[in-house]
């Protein structure tokens, strides 16, 4: 039986990995009452309590919700209002940049079935995230032509959308020639965009996002300027913002600010994340999506197949030592 938690913590599943592919693991951790995750940085595990009395909320992050919905009746009996579902539909789905990833009439079906049921406001969130141009398929105008009909779509089933530039500097710089290989591959070339690129481009997108009821936030790539943000209304954002947890009776104050993300490095223009305080209990090196950009996946083969009974998301036998 795992230690209750110190105070109530987030929970997301998973920033690490796609949830959806994983959610009956996340049904059978949940019955348990606890799961062991891998440390990202050692692989040895470490115990989380799932019992509703130490989780303050439960967030699922997925690019396959059609996968979540059938496990939604039970998180909610668990957890009741206190779950959240991160969506990612970029228009990429099915295409070279994202090959194993549902196709936008397959993820928004799922999105709506997820609405049916996940009826809090702000407990339903869209990521366009991330936004990766290339000089023939992937161009700018596309990404407006792209945001904008599927702003339409996503309209009153969010009111929230975070964007990010895609992460191809300092630690990320494998991704970078990866994904410019991957995009060569396909006799294209990746345009990386510097920040008044972005800043232009994500302005332009706001203005359609907000023409649909939608925010707009930017996450922690690239570092908004403050003049920009006064100028045009455009910001950083957090992805758990204390808008969301307010609509599920949830504080900040309680919950603290995040103390695992991402710190900020000002010689990147990354921002420092300003999520609540959240314990994540996927694992890296278990999406099978393929997506060229991805970072989670890089350093080793995609595992094949997880049991929904396994210990933890890893191939390796539970061991404390």
């Amino acid at each position: 039986m795992p230690k209750p938690m110190t105070r109530p913590r987030i929970v997301t599943f998973s920033r690490r990995t796609d949830g959806g592919l994983y959610i009956d693991f996340l049904v059978d951790k949940v019955r348990k009452g606890s799961t062991h995750v891998p440390n990202p940085m050692t692989g040895k595990p470490y115990t989380v309590s799932l019992r509703p009395e130490d989780v303050a909320l439960l967030s699922v992050w997925t690019k396959a919700p059609n996968l979540v919905v059938p496990a939604l009746e039970e998180l909610r009996r668990t957890y009741r209002e206190r779950l959240s579902v991160f969506v990612t539909i970029t228009g990429y789905g099915g295409t070279w940049m994202e090959p194993e990833v549902p196709t936008i009439d397959v993820a928004l079906e799922g999105v709506r079935r997820i609405r049916e049921k996940v009826t809090v406001s702000q407990a339903v969130v869209w990521r366009y995230d991330p936004i990766v141009l290339t000089e023939r398929t992937f161009t700018e105008q596309w990404h407006v032509e792209n945001f904008a009909s599927l702003c339409q779509s996503w309209k009153g089933l969010t009111g929230r959308v975070i964007v990010s530039n895609v992460h191809v500097s300092g630690s990320y710089e494998p991704v970078g020639r990866a994904l410019a290989a991957r995009t060569a591959s396909q006799g294209d070339r990746l345009r990386l965009l510097g920040y008044a690129d972005f800043v232009n481009l994500a302005y332009r997108l706001k203005a359609i996002a907000d023409a649909h009821d939608i925010s707009l936030g930017v996450c922690c790539s690239p570092k908004i300027a403050p003049e920009h943000t006064a100028q045009v209304g455009l910001r950083n954002t957090a992805c758990v913002n204390p808008i969301d947890l307010a609509a599920m009776n949830l504080s900040l104050a309680t919950i603290g600010k995040s103390r695992n993300q991402r710190k900020g490095a000002s010689s990147l223009s990354y921002a420092e994340c300003t999520c609540g305080d959240t314990i994540d209990i996927g694992a890296t090196h278990t999406c099978q999506h393929g997506c060229a950009y991805c970072y989670a996946n890089r350093s080793r083969a995609v595992l094949e197949r997880i049991e929904a009974t396994a210990p933890w998301l890893s191939d390796r036998v539970l061991s404390s030592d």
